[in-house]
C-alpha cells in the first residue's frame, strides 16, 4: 500500500530538478504522490517539468520563500507519511523503503532520518557521513548522548536487504540537543503526517528556519530515529560570487535567518519554563552566541546601532572573548557618531 507523499519545493532549479525527480522514480518503494511547489521560478522550471506532468502534481505560486512552499505541499499531501526533497539533491533507490519499513514497525517514532553525503557539480561524492561531522561541530556525541538507544535494523526488519544487515538505527528524545543547532537534514527525513499536522499552524511563523523548527517542535513531543547510513546525496555548489561585495550580500541574507533562530530559541527553550529552569546555563550560552553572531553581522554591514544592541545582549547572557567588549565600545562610539553627523 502506497503511503508516502513526496514534497519538492523549488525556485529556479531547472538545471537540477529533473535529477532530483528521477531519483524518486527509481525508488524501490514508489510514493503515492509527488508534489512539486514552484515558488515563483523565473527560469524554465515549468518547461522542463512538462513531460512529467502526468506523474506529478505541479503547483505554481508567487515567490514567498521556502517555508511557505513547504507548507503548501503539506496542505496538499494525502499520504500517511511525508518526505521532503530539496530540488537539487537526490535519493538512493532504497531510501524510502527502509524508512517506511521502520515506521511501520515502530509506531512511537515520529520521524526517521538517514545520514547523507555531499556531491560536487561534476557528480563526485566527497567527504564522509555529514551528520557525524555536524554533531562533532556542536561537541555532541550522536551515539549514546543525543540518541540514547541503538540496535541493528535487522532486529526490527528481519527480511531487510543485505546492504543493511550491519546497519544500525539510533533513536530517542533529542529535543534538548536541538538547542545547539540543526542536527538533521530535511531531505533525509520521513515524517508521520499526523505529527506535522499537530504543529502545522505554527510553521507559518518561520521561513528561513522552517525545517529546523519542524524538527525541534516534533522532537519536543516524540522520539526521532536515525539510520546510520547515507541514503541521500546533497549537492554542493560553487558560489558564483566572490570578494567583499559577495560577503556583504551574504551577511544581509544571514541576518533574517539568525533573527528567526533567536525567535524560535526563545519560543521553544526559554518560554518552556520547566526546561529553562533545568537548562538555564546552556540556553543562556546559546542565546549569547546568537546575539553575538547577529552583532558581528550587523557590524559588517555598517549598522552599528543594532550591532551595539546585540553585543549588549550577548554579554548579558554570556561573557565571551575580550574582543566582544572592545566591539561593544567601538559600535557604541560609531553609532553615536552616525547619529550626530547624519
Amino acid at each position: 500500500m502506497q503511503k508516502v507523499s513526496v514534497i519538492i519545493p523549488t525556485f529556479n532549479r531547472s538545471n537540477f530538478i529533473i535529477e532530483a525527480l528521477e531519483s524518486i522514480f527509481i525508488q524501490e518503494y514508489f510514493p503515492l504522490e509527488i508534489i512539486i511547489v514552484d515558488d515563483g521560478s523565473t527560469d524554465d522550471t515549468k518547461k522542463v517539468l512538462k513531460p512529467y506532468l502526468d506523474r506529478i502534481q505541479y503547483i505554481y505560486q508567487e515567490n514567498k520563500g521556502l517555508g511557505p512552499a513547504r507548507n503548501r505541499g503539506i496542505e496538499k499531501a494525502t499520504g500517511e507519511y511525508i518526505a521532503f526533497l530539496d530540488s537539487d539533491d537526490r535519493w538512493k533507490p532504497n531510501k524510502l523503503k527502509v524508512q517506511v519499513d521502520l515506521l511501520n514497525v515502530k509506531p512511537n517514532i515520529a520521524v526517521v532520518c538517514t545520514d547523507f553525503v555531499n556531491f560536487s557539480e561534476d557528480g563526485i561524492i566527497f567527504g564522509g557521513q555529514r551528520n557525524w561531522e555536524a554533531y562533532r561541530r556542536y561537541h555532541l556525541s550522536l551515539e549514546g548522548q543525543v540518541f540514547k538507544h541503538k540496535a541493528k535494523l535487522s532486529e526490527f526488519i528481519p527480511n531487510i536487504q543485505s546492504d543493511f544487515k550491519d546497519t544500525f538505527v539510533l533513536w530517542g528524545n533529542i529535543f534538548e540537543y536541538y538547542l545547539w543547532g540543526p542536527l538533521l537534514f530535511i531531505s533525509t527525513a520521513l515524517f508521520r503526517k499526523k505529527c506535522i499536522e499537530k504543529i502545522y499552524d505554527e510553521l507559518f511563523d518561520y521561513n528561513y528556519t522552517h525545517d529546523f523548527y519542524m524538527f525541534a517542535r516534533i522532537a519536543q513531543k516524540y522520539p526521532i530515529a536515525f539510520i546510520d547510513k547515507p541514503l541521500v546525496e546533497k549537492r554542493s555548489r560553487i558560489k558564483e560570487k566572490h570578494g567583499q561585495a559577495a560577503q556583504l550580500t551574504s551577511e544581509k541574507h544571514q541576518i533574517p535567518l539568525r533573527l528567526e533562530y533567536l525567535q524560535l530559541t526563545v519560543n521553544l527553550w526559554v518560554k518552556n519554563k520547566t526546561f529553562y529552569k533545568t537548562h538555564k546555563k546552556a540556553v543562556n550560552y546559546r542565546l549569547g552566541g546568537i546575539h553575538s553572531d547577529l552583532a558581528y553581522k550587523y557590524r559588517k554591514i555598517g549598522n552599528y546601532k543594532k550591532a551595539f544592541k546585540h553585543f549588549q545582549k550577548s554579554i548579558s547572557y554570556h561573557s565571551f572573548q575580550k574582543r566582544t567588549y572592545f566591539y561593544l565600545m567601538e559600535t557604541a562610539i560609531r553609532s553615536l557618531i552616525n547619529e550626530l553627523f547624519h
